[in-house]
């Protein structure tokens, strides 16, 4: 079902546990774990939202568009891609055009390092992407979002357990029998309003002790 009609039909219902930016900040978690260097991604992370403020006013594009130059700088695109992609045809402040490329130089490094401590999966992935004979475009691209991707399910997964453990997918249906009930959505996934109400827990102190929780077990790794 398209997550645009899940959404309509369960409006109201259901609470949305997500991921806040979630690939930039886990791989930024990564490079702090493994003691890398990396200003221009925590700057990116800790300023997300001037940075899509800037971007959306000097293009006069909304909030979502200025998120997707983040994906495509992160992931083997460039402000020009992004800008052809969207038809953006506004002259470059010379100060984006800088602060974009530092960022992207920034990625590759870091994505460098993860394959060379990932070879196998690096592997996996060009066996996967290379059948039939095709090329290969954007390797690095396509490797990190794979492995943020796999990093990413880890985290969900063990936020739902942690959820489940504690019976917030614990559904008591009109027959009167308690069912399991929820949906995982990629950075994230619902809870039952009716479910979490009932066991008298406000949704932000739930959502606080659960990142505490995901934190303490230290998921993210640089392997």
């Amino acid at each position: 079902m398209p997550r645009r009609l899940r959404n309509t039909l369960l409006h109201g219902l259901v609470y949305d546990i997500d991921l806040v930016q979630a690939q930039p900040s886990i791989l930024l978690q990564i490079c702090r774990n493994a003691g890398w260097d990396c200003p221009q991604l925590d700057n990116m992370v800790t300023n997300r939202d001037e940075f899509l403020r800037i971007v959306s006013n000097e293009y006069g594009v909304t909030r979502a568009i200025a998120k997707e130059l983040i994906t495509s700088l992160m992931f083997g695109g460039s402000l020009d891609t992004w800008k052809f992609s969207h038809e953006i045809e506004k002259e470059d402040n010379p100060a984006m055009v800088t602060g974009c490329q530092d960022f992207v130089n920034e990625i590759l490094n870091i994505t460098g390092q993860l394959k060379f401590q990932n070879l196998a999966l690096f592997k996996v992935i060009k066996t996967l992407k290379t059948q039939g004979h095709h090329e290969w475009k954007n390797e690095l691209g396509s490797f990190l979002a794979h492995y943020l991707q796999h990093q990413e399910f880890l985290i969900v997964e063990y936020a739902m357990i942690w959820m489940d453990q504690r019976g917030f997918f614990d559904y008591k249906a009109p027959n009167r029998k308690l069912v399991k009930a929820g949906s995982y959505e990629y950075d994230g996934f619902k809870l039952w309003r009716e479910v979490v109400d009932r066991k008298g827990v406000h949704i932000q102190t739930l959502c606080d002790e659960l990142n505490l929780a995901v934190q303490s077990k230290n998921i993210v790794t640089g392997k």
